[in-house]
C-alpha cells in the first residue's frame, strides 16, 4: 500500500462567506454528518448576523473543531 501526504490529494477551499445571501445553517453531527441546524436542534442557534459564516459547496469536506464530533 502506498501512502501519500494528505496535501497531495486535497487542498483548502476558499473562505467564501455568506454575505447577504440567505443560506441554510448546517451543524456537524457524529452520527448524521452535516444536517440543517433547525432540524437537528428544532430551532436555529446561530447568530443573527450570518454574513461572516463560511459557505460549503458540493464536493467540499468539512472538518469539525469538536473532538466528540
Amino acid at each position: 500500500m502506498t501512502t501519500v501526504p494528505l496535501g497531495e490529494l486535497v487542498s483548502a477551499a476558499s473562505s467564501d462567506r455568506a454575505g447577504d445571501r440567505v443560506l441554510p445553517v448546517l451543524s456537524m453531527t457524529s452520527a448524521r454528518g452535516l444536517v440543517r441546524q433547525e432540524d437537528y436542534f428544532k430551532k436555529t442557534i446561530a447568530s443573527r448576523d450570518l454574513s461572516k459564516y463560511k459557505v460549503v459547496g458540493p464536493g467540499q469536506i468539512v472538518v469539525g473543531i469538536h473532538v466528540d464530533e
